[in-house]
């Protein structure tokens, strides 16, 4: 076996041009997930001590709290979409399905953030109507 062989068979699958930012930016995501999640854990045990729906509504109604989950559940999301992008890149070699697999990913990550965010809006808007709260 000579080394033109070798060569030829790694010949363009060096450098992606861009793995240093993929590799910042999921970096910066789990920077900011952990304090999110460090919130979001005591937020939750304090909700079991109460262990009521109407707490659990209340909590998520208050603006602030609103935010913070809907900041997360972005991250959460963008996240995970740049870990299983690097994972799809190393196993999967057909550059169509690839891309394909990238586009459904990215669909997925976003209906996924949507139809959460609706549903906190459609359980707060419930429960004001239900509850007289105005």
């Amino acid at each position: 076996m000579s080394l033109k062989n070798l060569t030829g068979k790694v010949k363009g699958q060096g450098s992606s041009k861009f793995g240093t930012l993929h590799f910042i930016r999921q970096r910066y995501t789990a920077i900011i997930l952990i304090p999110l999640f460090i919130w979001l854990i005591f937020c939750v045990i304090g909700l079991i001590k109460r262990s009521s729906s109407e707490n659990v509504i209340l909590f998520i109604s208050h603006p602030m709290n609103f935010a913070l989950i809907a900041i997360f559940i972005l991250f959460f999301l963008y996240h995970g979409y740049l870990g299983m992008n690097d994972i799809m890149k190393d196993y999967i070699q057909c550059k169509a399905l690839y891309h394909l697999l990238d586009k459904v990913l990215i669909a997925v990550c976003i209906l996924t953030y949507f139809v959460t965010i609706i549903n906190f809006i459609f359980y707060h808007l419930l429960f004001r109507y239900f509850s007289g709260m105005s």
